[in-house]
């Protein structure tokens, strides 16, 4: 069997290792599959519900350096992420969020609430 082999600085296998995961994958499996570092492993597996949260948001959020100086915004649009949080807070109705934004889209504004700890650091 070909063993894939880890780079480090790559961000690929730690997003494949957080599926795996979701998956039920065994860390020993993962390990006879994938030739990364068993440290690399024990740290995604102790972060495992921060990085699968934020895997989850990156469908709902953008974040490109060179739009908004690497802010997140909400999918298809140029709407920061922090800012429908606050208008949500003020009280504003996901009607009147839409009727200001035509571009924000129902789902999104309703499911961007469940990971404001996620990208709050940002």
């Amino acid at each position: 069997m070909r063993k894939y082999s880890y780079q480090s600085g790559t961000r690929i296998p730690i997003a494949m290792v957080v599926k795996l995961l979701k998956m039920w994958w065994d860390s020993k499996d993962i390990l006879s599959e994938f030739d990364m570092p068993k440290e690399k492993l024990k740290k995604i597996i102790k972060n495992f519900d921060i990085l699968n949260r934020f895997s989850e948001v990156l469908s709902l959020i953008k974040i490109n350096a060179r739009k908004l100086r690497g802010m997140p915004i909400v999918r298809g649009t140029r709407v920061l992420a922090y800012y429908v949080y606050s208008l949500l807070k003020k009280g504003w109705s996901i009607n009147e969020l839409m009727d200001k934004f035509p571009t924000l889209r129902k789902c999104d504004i309703e499911a961007l609430p469940k990971y404001q700890d996620v990208l709050e650091p940002f």
